[in-house]
């Protein structure tokens, strides 16, 4: 790609962008921390702001935006969020159900704060009183306190997929509380290979769990 083509992508990579903040009303801050995995906020910051014209994000970038927003670039079809339910994961992104009073809430809460809502897949908190199809809503700038629960992205640095898990939080520790013996083992928290996200604020569950 040349360094027309280049100013030509980022040019409509920067217009996206920007209808994507004024869309949502979000700031940079708040659309990075929805992604997953959440994007350095330093990413957005540094390409709006570039003094080099032929910038250009990559593409797993901007669909990365896409999945949290549902908002394609270029009128591109939006792909599946992200992450689409791996077998790995404990929680993936909360999709709107056929139950309107359960999106009224969830839409409620996520406007206090900077906020996002997942929905829990496993029973490794059962008895810690959470259960499978669960709503979870995570504040990103909530700090955990002893036995909170937990939204942390796990797996090595070097992989961009890494796994979704929802533990309790037991300095340095991430801990399960299920029945399974085997999901048991604790994972640490060393800010490299895993990284707490947010905290969960509120859990939400629907008469009909089905």
């Amino acid at each position: 790609m040349n360094d027309l083509s280049k100013i030509d992508l980022a040019d409509r990579q920067t217009a996206y962008i920007q209808s994507v903040l004024r869309r949502t009303g979000w700031n940079v801050q708040t659309l990075c921390n929805k992604t997953l995995p959440p994007i350095n906020p330093s990413t957005l910051s540094v390409f709006l702001n570039r003094k080099r014209p032929e910038h250009t994000l990559n593409d797993s970038t901007i669909r990365r935006i896409e999945a949290a927003t549902g908002i394609g670039f270029d009128g591109r079809d939006i792909p599946s969020p992200l992450p689409k339910a791996s077998a790995a994961d404990d929680a993936e992104p909360y999709e709107t159900p056929h139950a309107p009073d359960l999106t009224e809430a969830v839409d409620l809460f996520l406007r206090h704060g900077n906020r996002t809502a997942l929905t829990l897949r496993s029973d490794n908190l059962k008895l810690a009183g959470y259960a499978a199809n669960d709503v979870l809503i995570v504040d990103m700038d909530v700090k955990p306190g002893e036995g909170d629960l937990v939204l942390a992205l796990s797996g090595p640095e070097e992989v961009e997929r890494k796994r979704v898990v929802t533990r309790l939080w037991h300095e340095p520790y991430l801990v399960s509380a299920g029945d399974d013996p085997r999901s048991r083992w604790p994972i640490v928290v060393d800010n490299w290979s895993t990284r707490i996200r947010g905290t969960v604020v509120h859990c939400l569950r629907s008469r009909n769990r089905a």
